[in-house]
């Protein structure tokens, strides 16, 4: 009888270790699913001026064609900045309100290859972002940017 016991005992401590100590995986919310896409700027503005919008010839500041923002259902992200510099590495939700980028290769300047932005705004077809940090790209400005689908 003991030694069903000591069996019976060692048998469900096996499965519970074995079952706990399985890598879970996480889905994704609904919220992020949504997020992922290529994303393109339709309006940016530098310290709430607005510098660009998608489809204007009188734009001060061109180069924001260039900008683009892919998230990955894998988690990857690349962004491309307004000097065509392209970074790649992971996203990652901070509840509702803020975009982490991080392990950006290569590292961007004046970080530690994390950049983070606050979230706005977010429907189907538009996103605004409005990043943490000063950006050096663009005479260390604070800036908005309102995204839309790459088409």
């Amino acid at each position: 009888m003991k030694n069903i016991l000591k069996i019976s005992i060692i048998g469900l401590f096996s499965v519970f270790m074995f079952t706990s100590c399985k890598n879970k995986v996480v889905k994704p919310t609904s919220y992020e699913k949504k997020l992922v896409l290529a994303w393109q700027v339709k309006i940016a503005k530098e310290n709430g001026a607005l510098v660009y919008t998608r489809g204007l010839t009188t734009n001060t500041k061109p180069a924001y064609a260039s900008f683009r923002l892919t998230l990955g259902t894998d988690k990857s992200a690349t962004l491309t900045e307004i000097d065509n510099s392209t970074f790649t590495g992971k996203w990652a939700l901070s509840g509702e309100k803020t975009l982490v980028l991080s392990s950006l290769t290569p590292v961007p300047s004046r970080t530690t290859g994390t950049i983070e932005y606050t979230i706005s705004t977010f429907t189907n077809s538009q996103l605004v972002l409005t990043k943490l940090t000063p950006n050096p790209k663009t005479g260390n400005s604070n800036n908005e940017y309102t995204l839309e689908k790459v088409k």
